[in-house]
């Protein structure tokens, strides 16, 4: 377990990587994350790139993103404001709830092939399904969707095995528990052998709302070290594929996010 010491340290030094490189609404997000604001007006920032019909614009301009994903961007972004009763959420929930495919999918590219809708849906509807305002139907569908295509080929891909974690954690499922112990150990195969880093290990946790997954044997201390250790010289987290400052401000929060929600 690394001292607490040392993780305000790295907090700091993140919150000035996302100040300095960071978008508006970014820089607001990680104030209050780092206990430096109160949330009322990254909430209100937040809130005013909802579109009419319920959608969000993207959270930051130089990552775009289609309705259904800069959508679930915003209500995870409400979620970590702790905001999940508001009128705001009720009309992010609608929308994303008339963007269901028939079969249950979500996808921002009409027509894309099944694999490429799985790990979507599975974020989307594992939100849905933390949300009061969202019909059983949707949920049932996604579920019906996500049943038929829960396996993946080896070694399996961060997005699967996250998407799938957020889904069975969230929705009751004759399924859940089969598949939770199938991600929990491709999880812990995926850190222990680099192919997750710390940091996304951990998201897989924090978007369950979740100390750890069935069938993972992985200590929150060890996570949190983890994280720590990935840190770069600047003070930002790397992004997987993508160096742009986009995208390692979003990587740096997602860091930050489970520095503060993970204990150890």
């Amino acid at each position: 377990m690394r001292a607490s010491g040392e993780r305000a340290e790295a907090l700091e030094r993140a919150r000035v990587f996302v100040a300095e490189r960071g978008a508006p609404l970014a820089c607001l997000r990680v104030e209050v994350l780092t206990g430096r604001a109160a949330p009322e007006e990254t909430r209100g920032f937040l809130e005013a790139l909802q579109q009419p019909d319920g959608s969000f614009a993207p959270l930051d301009p130089r990552r775009p993103a289609g309705p259904v994903a800069a959508t679930l961007e915003g209500l995870w972004a409400l979620a970590e404001l702790r905001v999940r009763r508001a009128p705001s959420v009720e009309r992010a929930v609608g929308f994303l709830s008339g963007a269901q495919a028939p079969d249950g999918s979500w996808s921002d590219a009409p027509g894309a092939p099944d694999a490429a809708r799985i790990a979507p849906t599975g974020f989307v509807a594992g939100e849905l399904a933390r949300s009061v305002y969202t019909r059983p139907q949707v949920l049932e569908a996604a579920g019906r969707f996500l049943a038929g295509h829960c396996g993946w080929q080896e070694p399996a891909a961060w997005e699967d095995v996250a998407a799938q974690s957020v889904f069975f954690a969230n929705v009751a499922h004759d399924l859940a528990d089969a598949v939770l112990q199938r991600c929990g150990r491709a999880l812990e195969h995926g850190f222990r052998t680099g192919a997750f880093s710390g940091a996304r290990t951990a998201r897989v946790l924090v978007l369950c709302d979740a100390r750890g997954l069935p069938g993972a044997r992985l200590d929150p201390g060890e996570l949190v070290a983890a994280i720590l250790s990935e840190q770069r010289s600047d003070g930002g987290w790397p992004a997987d594929g993508d160096g742009s400052d986009a995208a390692r401000v979003e990587a740096t929060l997602q860091a930050v996010l489970a520095l503060v929600r993970l204990p150890g």
